[in-house]
Parts: structure tokens; C-alpha cells; sequence
């Protein structure tokens, strides 16, 4: 997934937009928004990310929400056509500590059918992951990385920012912080770390995929410090809220309600671990 001499720019240009060719990460990564406009100000530190082709994903942490109705978002296909969507109507998942669970989700006027929509993790699928034994070598991190929440430990992901770049992580702990976050850290291998940066404010929002059979699953959306919710921890309640919402709109667009929930991405191509 990486190319030697790639750089981390996910566009090479924003007027127009346009896709970066020399972008080190050749998975397809246009379910993630690429620009949002609030009125006439392009706001850049919000990010989203297509899980259906009516629904968006972002944080609920910035108050009091984070997209609000009559929000465009724009996202950019792989050949470069570029797409927009107005959102109707927003709702949380309510949460039970400050940034836990983190999750907002958005219903566009109309759907988007020319950009890919981001599939995510199964409800099950730890099975698929053993435990690993032992603490990781990450001193500062051993006081929640015990064998309990080190499924994914150093499982490299793809993390994006608000400066639209593809940036790679290592997942250092999963199942932590009420046993339903994932943290991401610098990577272990050198040849990784080059793509790697610190998450700094205003990049919360945007998407976090690990790659499985060349196709980026959504595993969360940035919640502050390289983590977020892992979000097939809540399918049923994101899904509740989105048919919730499609209800709420349905007398107001001419599309009226759909039928349109999260895809998982299908493992039962892999041996269970259980």
C-alpha cells in the first residue's frame, strides 16, 4: 500500500479539486470527505466520511454539534469527478463520558452514488483477532495496555487530517477507555513512521481505516490524540439513528426515506481465532 517515493498529500490540487497521483496510499480512500462549506467559509477541521450513500459519520464532541443542516460537503472520486452533498439533518449517539462514544451521524438532501461509501468492522469481529500475550514494549503506554486490549496491537491503519493528508498509524490499544476505544501511536517500522504525524486540534472527525484484502474499512473516526470509538462497538445504535433520520426528512426532500444502513466488511474468508 505504499509507495516508495509517494508523498502524504491525499489532492494535488483544492481549486479545482483533484486527486494526488503521487499519493503513497493507493487504496480507494473517497468515502472521506474533502472539503466542507458552512455558509461561504470552506471549513477544513471538521471531517466526515460517507458510510452509506445517504449517510455521513463525524464526531459529536464540538458544541454543540459538529455538521449542521444545509453543510456541503465535497468528495472527490478516484477519476477525479467531484461530488457534493447538502446535509438535512444531524443526530448523536448520546454519550456516556467527554469523548466516548464520539459519534455523530449526518443525512445528505439527496445520496451520493459517484464516490465510494466506507464499509466498517463486523459486531464480531474480535473473533478474528487473538489476544496478544504480554505488555507491549511501549513503557508509557503499559498503564491500559494490558493483554486485554491488545487485539490489534501494531495493526497499521490509515489515518486522515484536516490538511488532507493520508498519514499511517500503528494501533498501540483496543478496547480501552470503557472497553470501546481504539488508540493509534507512531508506528514500530521505520519505513512506516515517514508517514506518520501527530494528531493536533481540528482533526477530529476525519477517518481511521485498516486495510483488509485492499479495501479500507472505517474502524473509527478521530476522536482526539490518534483515537476514537470504535464504531462496530454500535452498529445497532448508528443504525437506529440513521433510519431515525431518514424518517425525520422523508415529507421534507424529494427523495423521500430510504432503507440505508452500515455495511460491514465480510471476514469470513479468514480462519477464527475462537
Amino acid at each position: 500500500m505504499v509507495a516508495l517515493g509517494g508523498d502524504k498529500l491525499l489532492l494535488a490540487s483544492t481549486t479545482p479539486f483533484i486527486r494526488n497521483a503521487a499519493c503513497w496510499a493507493k487504496c480507494d480512500l473517497t468515502s472521506a470527505a474533502v472539503g466542507l462549506t458552512r455558509g461561504s467559509t470552506m471549513v477544513t477541521t471538521h471531517g466526515g466520511v460517507l458510510v452509506s450513500p445517504r449517510h455521513v459519520l463525524t464526531v459529536s464532541h464540538y458544541a454543540p454539534h459538529t455538521l449542521y443542516a444545509h453543510d456541503v460537503l465535497t468528495w472527490v472520486s478516484q477519476s477525479n469527478q467531484v461530488v457534493t452533498g447538502t446535509v438535512a439533518a444531524v443526530a448523536e449517539l448520546p454519550r456516556v463520558a467527554p469523548l466516548y462514544p464520539d459519534v455523530q451521524v449526518a443525512i445528505l438532501e439527496e445520496p451520493v452514488f459517484d464516490v465510494s461509501f466506507a464499509k466498517i468492522m463486523p459486531a464480531d469481529w474480535r473473533d478474528w483477532f487473538p489476544l496478544m500475550p504480554g505488555l507491549p514494549e511501549d513503557l508509557w503506554y503499559s498503564m491500559y495496555a494490558a493483554a486485554a486490549n491488545t487485539r490489534l496491537y501494531r495493526r497499521p491503519v490509515i489515518t486522515l487530517d484536516q490538511e488532507r493528508k493520508a498519514l499511517l498509524a500503528d494501533v498501540l490499544a483496543s478496547d480501552w477507555a470503557y472497553w470501546g476505544m481504539m488508540q493509534g501511536g507512531p508506528p514500530a517500522a521505520a519505513g512506516r513512521l515517514q508517514f506518520y504525524e501527530a494528531g493536533v486540534p481540528g482533526d477530529c472527525g476525519h477517518p481511521t481505516y485498516m486495510v483488509i484484502n485492499g479495501v479500507p474499512v472505517l474502524v473509527n473516526v478521530t476522536a482526539g490524540w490518534g483515537g476514537g470509538t470504535q464504531l462496530a462497538d454500535y452498529i445497532t445504535e448508528i443504525n437506529a439513528l440513521m433510519a431515525t433520520l431518514s424518517e425525520s426528512i422523508a415529507e421534507s426532500y424529494p427523495y423521500g426515506p430510504d432503507t440505508f444502513q452500515l455495511t460491514t466488511v465480510d471476514l469470513s474468508g479468514f480462519e477464527k481465532v475462537l
